[in-house]
């Protein structure tokens, strides 16, 4: 009976739009669901903020996970390899990751060039959200796996690897369905940073075109963007961290 059905819901979810709709309306749905009952508790804390929006995440991954096991698939169709390899790919997969971070890092800077001339501003991004990690070592440490995991890995899982596949899927027919999906996919990484203001916004939406689009063209290696989103992390809060 079980397998019965998890053979039904596969089949819908792999030719069914309404189920795929349905699916990126739940897996982002019910967590912002949680996120906005838990957040009142949290408030005035920022580090328990963060960690609401880590659960949160962590409940995305789940719901995706669960999408993919209907359907007979794991992570490793999203891109997501956990077997090293030999020293070459080891080398070959760092050097990737290192061009997609440079790559990123010039969008990222682009997106406040964009910003500042059409939002007639020279404001920086809202950080003050992450005001608890200053000269505050252990709490730095701490935050920065927790950011690897979920952030890192976790927004590269949902917004590239979930995301950018699931649109696709919807959009095939479309001549440039790749474009659409990578298109959407970022504005609705920049929207889900509102926190940080318009600039951050928009530098995260430029931030989301340089991964998806190296997602898409690296034939969907989503360890790679994964390594690059990390080296992104860990200079963000190097920064915030020094002051």
């Amino acid at each position: 009976m079980e397998t019965k059905l998890k053979y039904r819901w596969g089949r819908l979810l792999n030719q069914n739009r309404t189920a795929i709709i349905v699916e990126i309306a739940l897996v982002f749905g019910l967590p912002m669901l949680f996120m906005v009952f838990v957040s009142p508790y949290a408030k005035g804390n920022l580090l328990a903020e963060h960690v609401v929006v880590w659960f949160t995440n962590a409940i995305m991954i789940l719901l995706i996970s669960i999408g993919l096991w209907l359907r007979g698939e794991s992570w490793k169709d999203f891109g997501i390899t956990l077997r090293l390899g030999n020293t070459k790919e080891l080398l070959r997969v760092f050097l990737w990751s290192l061009l997609v971070f440079v790559i990123t890092l010039i969008a990222f800077g682009l997106g406040y060039k964009v910003a500042i001339l059409f939002l007639q501003t020279d404001l920086q991004m809202d950080m003050s959200g992450y005001e608890y990690l200053k000269n505050n070592t252990g709490v730095f440490i701490l935050s920065l796996v927790g950011v690897y995991v979920i952030s890192s890995f976790g927004e590269e899982f949902i917004y590239r690897g979930f995301l950018v596949n699931r649109l696709a899927w919807l959009f095939n027919g479309i001549r440039f369905k790749n474009v659409g999906a990578i298109l959407l996919s970022s504005i609705l990484f920049g929207l889900i940073h509102y926190k940080w203001g318009a600039i951050g916004m928009v530098q995260t939406f430029f931030m989301g075109l340089a991964l998806a689009s190296s997602y898409v063209l690296l034939k969907k290696r989503l360890n790679i963007c994964i390594l690059a989103h990390a080296y992104m992390d860990s200079l963000l809060f190097l920064n915030i961290y020094f002051g």
